[in-house]
């Protein structure tokens, strides 16, 4: 029970429980543990209880003064147990029939009331007392029993079982069942087994004995129905028991060997002794003698057929034949420097010399110059003998062809006789066709000094030296030597001059895209143009980026697009055009750079060039559509664009005010292609400037009509 309190909470000490007038608070039979706002009491009776129990509790809380709960009273009756255990879960099912005879025996004994007395439990096989053997393990409301007899029963056998118990009632109920099962009747006819040799043997010796043994799981071998024939005669083994009892082995000894080839058909009959007896069917088999065949395979066409010299790359390729039966494939071995070798080509072959396989492998690596390679190969006949390949056959060695060439020069920059600058990055790609180039072996000298603090790369074949000098390089003549060596100690020594001279040459600029003057540009493109100069190189800091006079900074810088080449040092300056940009419109680009010669001050870029916003097709459109002539430079006049292809003669083309009034006949330039263009200036017919204003421009062609508009800002 659980005694709680939702406030001051449950004095313990004030609880009293009483059975019958019985307090069994401070029994050693109760437990009270603590929970929240209370007490869990239980009570476990040291005698069962008997008819009618009468429970009375007081309890108080820890209140000051405390809060006394009424004395609670319940009944409750008890019962006797008068059921007795019962048996359920049987396997096999009492009157079961054609059980097996390796059959094992489960049950479960069940008791609902007061539970089943695990010490009373006897389980009794055929009146044989096996509890001891039973496993015995604990299930809701009772026991599971599982016996696994250690002998099979006999066939056609009666099992009795009998189970008894009893439970935890004062007066013990008893349980005391006997039930049968039949184990299934013996319908099984011998059988032949461990023959020697065994069925479908090949190779076996022409003297060869005859082994097997007749076996029977029932009843036994009937040793009187033994028939062995050999090659369709009835012979007359010698028979022995088997350990078992069960069965016989049986022994014959050709008096005479078998012939080479010959296939020897073997058949067995018996009987058992059950009654009616079981008769198996006539078991038959057969094995094959060795053959005549010692001639073992053979290898031919091996390439490569030289000792030494084979190049690296080489494949390996041969033949394996056999003059008689041909190759068990399944026998060939291959392999290289002792590595096994799988994923080779092969295709069957048939030769006047053998029947066999040709063999293909490409390495997927060329083998090393110089190396010593070893192979292995083996394999046998198809013959009942397994003729193999001669042990003189098997073991090959070949050398590779030596590496005898030295590497060769790809670049060197600046080259020889080239000039150079105080401060020139030196460059040189080497490359090695064989064996490779050895990085630990370079020697690069400088004016005959070793210079070690050069960076060097190796990328596949190809070996570069870079060097960028820590101080500036004398004027004149400057002796760059390199000595290269590869895998094979093969060595290149090269030497050359470039002459250094004072740095006089001012950047320089290439354009990428667009090209100067160019007059069809998309808007939506990036501008590349590369920044350079010819000596020392460029200060990346002293560029600067003008588009239309104005300073741009979100431009990106590319070093040394030309890779250290002394004529071309400096940067690839990208920018990407703004959509803003309107069609026909003229962009000035400006670029001011400086090297970082001090000789005797830097060499300054100051350039400019322009290209034209690409006009839109067959159309016609004034660019600008807002002009300014009295303001600077820019915008003083429009011009309007007209995509046609006829003649300028045959195009007309006006200014109108906006009242309708003609300000001025315009001339037609023919601008090449399609295009043809009008300019006008902001002035009327007399040369006079017009009035601030929107103005009408009309261009007429071959009947065709089209009006825009033009602002005039004063």
């Amino acid at each position: 029970m659980d005694i709680l309190d939702d406030l001051m909470g449950v004095d313990r000490n004030t609880i009293q429980i009483k059975l019958n007038g019985t307090e069994i608070i401070n029994s050693p039979n109760t437990v009270v543990s603590q929970i929240e706002k209370g007490f869990h009491i239980e009570y476990s009776p040291p005698a069962r209880l008997v008819g009618q129990i009468n429970v009375s509790i007081d309890v108080s809380d820890f209140n000051n003064p405390p809060n006394v709960m009424p004395t609670e009273y319940y009944t409750f009756t008890t019962v006797v147990d008068t059921i007795s255990p019962y048996l359920g879960n049987l396997d096999p099912q009492p009157n079961e029939t054609n059980v097996a005879e390796t059959k094992s025996i489960y049950l479960s004994i069940y008791d609902t009331q007061t539970g089943v007395d695990q010490s009373s439990i006897i389980l009794k096989i055929n009146d044989a007392d096996v509890t001891s053997q039973t496993t015995i393990e604990e299930i809701n409301k009772g026991y599971s029993l599982f016996y696994d007899p250690p002998e099979p029963f006999n066939f056609d056998a009666t099992v009795k079982v009998e189970v008894s118990c009893q439970d935890f009632a004062m007066n013990p109920n008893v349980l005391n069942t006997t039930y049968f099962f039949y184990i299934v009747p013996d319908t099984v006819p011998p059988y032949v087994t461990n023959m020697d040799p065994d069925q479908n043997q090949v190779g076996v010796p022409l003297n060869t004995n005859i082994y097997l043994e007749v076996m029977d799981d029932g009843y036994g071998v009937d040793s009187s129905t033994i028939r062995l024939y050999v090659n369709s005669n009835l012979v007359e083994p010698t028979l022995s028991p088997v350990a078992s009892g069960k069965g016989f082995g049986l022994l014959y000894d050709p008096p005479v060997n078998f012939s080479y080839g010959q296939v020897v058909n073997v058949s067995v009959y018996a009987s058992d002794l059950a009654t009616p007896s079981n008769s198996m069917t006539e078991f038959k088999y057969s094995f094959r003698c060795i053959d005549d065949d010692t001639n073992p395979p053979f290898l031919t066409g091996l390439e490569p057929a030289a000792k030494k010299d084979v190049p690296v790359n080489t494949k390996v390729s041969f033949k394996l034949l056999d003059a008689e039966y041909g190759i068990d494939f399944s026998s060939i071995i291959f392999k290289i420097n002792n590595n096994l070798i799988s994923n080779f080509y092969y295709e069957e072959v048939s030769d006047p010399a053998g029947n066999g396989y040709y063999i293909e492998y490409y390495p997927p690596e060329p083998f090393n110059y110089g190396e010593s390679v070893n192979l292995f190969i083996y394999a046998q006949d198809l013959s009942s003998n397994h003729n193999e390949l001669p042990p003189s056959q098997r073991n090959h060695n070949f050398v590779c062809e030596l590496d005898t060439i030295p590497p060769v020069v790809l670049r060197i920059n600046p080259g020889i006789g080239d000039l150079a600058y105080p401060n020139t990055v030196l460059y040189a790609e080497f490359w090695d066709f064989e064996s490779g180039i050895d990085t630990n072996a370079t020697v690069f000298k400088i004016n005959y000094n070793r210079v070690i603090n050069f960076e060097d790369s190796l990328s596949d074949d190809a070996y570069s030296i870079k060097y960028e000098p820590e101080n500036p390089y004398t004027h004149g003549p400057l002796l760059v030597s390199f000595s290269i060596s590869d895998m094979a100690h093969n060595t290149i020594d090269t030497s050359y001059v470039v002459y250094v001279v004072p740095d006089t040459f001012p950047p320089y600029i290439v354009t990428q895209f667009p090209h100067a003057n160019a007059v069809d540009v998309d808007p939506d493109n990036e501008l590349i143009v590369d920044v350079l100069d010819k000596g020392m190189g460029l200060d990346r800091e002293s560029i600067e980026f003008y588009i239309n006079d104005q300073q741009e900074y979100n431009f990106n810088l590319e070093y040394n697009p030309y890779h250290f080449h002394p004529d071309s040092l400096g940067y690839r300056l990208k920018y990407m055009l703004p959509e803003t940009f309107y069609p026909g419109q003229f962009v000035t680009v400006r670029i001011k750079a400086q090297d970082i010669s001090i000789f005797p001050v830097p060499n300054k870029l100051d350039t400019t060039y322009a290209f034209t916003i690409r006009l839109p097709e067959d159309e016609v459109i004034a660019i600008p559509p807002i002009i300014h002539p009295n303001y600077g430079d820019v915008n003083r006049e429009s011009k309007i664009w007209i995509h046609s292809d006829a003649a300028p003669d045959d195009i007309a083309a006006k200014i109108y005010d906006v009242r309708g009034k003609p300000v001025k006949d315009l001339e037609i330039q023919d601008n090449g292609g399609d295009k043809k263009v009008a300019v006008w200036d902001g002035r009327d017919e007399n040369g006079l400037m017009v009035a601030g204003g929107v103005y009408i421009y009309q261009v007429k062609v071959r009947g065709k009509i089209t009006q825009g508009s033009v602002t005039i800002v004063r």
